[in-house]
């Protein structure tokens, strides 16, 4: 096989068709790599942080100044 045509047969056979589906469905797609995006963060998190991490993602903290200051002593 030529090398140029391996790139002419790639082009006419792969790629366009590919580009056509791309355009067709690129809203379901997009969210569904937005959702496999979201669940693995979230599953990767809980594997390394427990549950007790997970939930500090959702919940809000506010510092206290005496708390810090502690910390740096």
């Amino acid at each position: 096989m030529k090398f140029k045509g391996f790139f002419k047969e790639y082009w006419s056979e792969v790629f366009k068709p590919s580009i056509a589906w791309m355009r067709k469905f690129w809203l379901p797609y997009s969210i569904l790599l937005v959702v496999t995006f979201i669940f693995s963060f979230c599953y990767t998190w809980y594997t390394f942080f427990g549950l007790d991490g997970l939930k500090v993602l959702f919940k809000w903290k506010k510092h206290d100044k005496e708390e810090d200051d502690d910390f740096l002593e």
